[in-house]
């Protein structure tokens, strides 16, 4: 009798966790709104490829948008690619990235919810973005929680958004806000790649 209680106290708070990781936490990426938002990949690829800098202002709802369709097309690529929607939230100088991931293993088939938000600033020129908390679920992570999310899944997650990536570290200023990202892309160099 003694032995099943020590062992049920020992357990309860593992199962209890495993619970809260697959829960789904009290605010969810909204569905995607069916307000036409202007399409951004021309807007990203002419800043690009522009001999002079540029400045550009994109709504919230319009990048949460282009982030849907782009991961709308890699799914229709590759069925097996895990995130099924991601949708970022601006504040100044702070960036959340909300991700609903389709985790398929362990005969376990569950959506979890991840929760990033990043310090984001220009400094000398470059692009710093820093981890500065990680949710899964209902759960805070720790810093190393936060590392492994960070390296295992989300980068994952950057894969088809190379253009973007190019954008921004050709970033020269940038400001969020809440509801909108205004930034300014320096000029592209003669052998810049598209």
């Amino acid at each position: 009798m003694q032995y099943g209680l020590i062992a049920a106290m020992l357990l309860a708070p593992g199962f209890a966790y495993v619970i809260q990781l697959l829960r789904v936490p009290d605010e969810i990426p909204a569905p995607e709104s069916q307000i036409r938002a202007r399409v951004l990949s021309p807007l990203i690829a002419g800043a690009i490829a522009s001999p002079q800098a540029i400045g550009l202002e994109f709504g919230l709802e319009e990048i949460n948008t282009h982030l849907g369709q782009t991961l709308q097309s890699v799914r229709r690529g590759n069925p097996a690619f895990p995130f099924q929607q991601v949708m970022l939230r601006m504040e100044p100088e702070r960036c959340q990235v909300l991700a609903v991931y389709r985790y398929k293993e362990w005969n376990l088939d569950r959506h979890l919810h991840l929760r990033m938000t990043y310090s984001v600033a220009i400094q000398d020129g470059k692009l710093k973005v820093r981890l500065f908390s990680a949710q899964l679920g209902r759960v805070r992570l720790g810093a190393f929680g936060m590392h492994k999310l960070e390296e295992v899944w989300l980068r994952k997650l950057l894969l088809p958004f190379k253009r973007e990536i190019i954008l921004l570290n050709r970033l020269e200023t940038l400001r969020l806000e809440p509801g909108r990202a205004i930034l300014k892309v320096r000029p592209s160099s003669p052998s810049s790649p598209l």
